[in-house]
């Protein structure tokens, strides 16, 4: 016999038996071994994930068996809990998952990118009933790729896009403009009110 520990190796798959005894004077009988090699699942399936800025995120998931999630590619951990991406910042964050099976496959990463809202403002002012109120949609970054406006009750309206506009309404009174402005999936909302004053009456009396 050999007195130094074999190491069995893990290049194949299968089972392998090996044999121990023990000597104080003579040898003891022999005890068996039995090593098993598993063969290694391959990584989870994965597809990245988009949310718009303070959206309702969902766990992440991933296709496998028993997964656990990491916060780096080597190292850590793992938590089978699914993580909760934060979308209260914007930009593009990792995490990495596996999945055990006998053993513990390679980690998978999976990107998780939170994309900014557009900018959805805009500026009035009062007017009076039948003239002319210019409003220009407010742009930030990023520009919205497409508005939708709501004149509420407007007599007249021409403009296009952001704007600007020209509006009237033919009767005093609060008016409700709203605006939605989206840039890709991502969407923002304005919403105020014009205050129309009518106009005074003349009256004209003989002499």
């Amino acid at each position: 016999g050999d007195p130094a520990a074999p190491t069995p190796a893990t290049t194949a798959t299968g089972m392998t038996t090996y044999y121990v005894s023990q000597t104080s004077g003579c040898e003891s009988p022999r005890s068996s071994i039995l090593v098993t090699i598993n063969t290694q699942p391959a990584a989870p399936a994965v597809a990245s994930a988009n949310y718009c800025q303070n959206t309702i995120a969902a766990p992440l998931t991933a296709t496998g068996t028993n997964l656990l999630w990491y916060t780096a590619a080597t190292g850590g951990v793992g938590d089978p809990t699914p993580p909760i991406p934060s979308t209260t910042g914007t930009g593009t964050s990792t995490w990495w998952v596996s999945q055990t099976s006998g053993c513990e496959s390679p980690r998978n990463a999976l990107s998780v990118t939170v994309n900014p809202n557009p900018t959805a403002d805009f500026t009035l002012a009062p007017v009076c009933a039948g003239t002319k109120a210019v409003i220009n949609a407010v742009t930030g970054v990023p520009a919205p790729d497409n508005y939708t406006w709501n004149f509420g009750n407007a007599t007249s309206v021409t403009g296009s896009g952001a704007g600007p506009y020209e509006v009237v309404w033919s009767n005093g009174g609060d008016y409700s403009i709203t605006l939605a402005a989206s840039t890709g999936s991502c969407g923002n909302q304005a919403q105020h009110t014009v205050t129309v004053y009518p106009l005074p009456s003349v009256d004209i009396t003989p002499v």
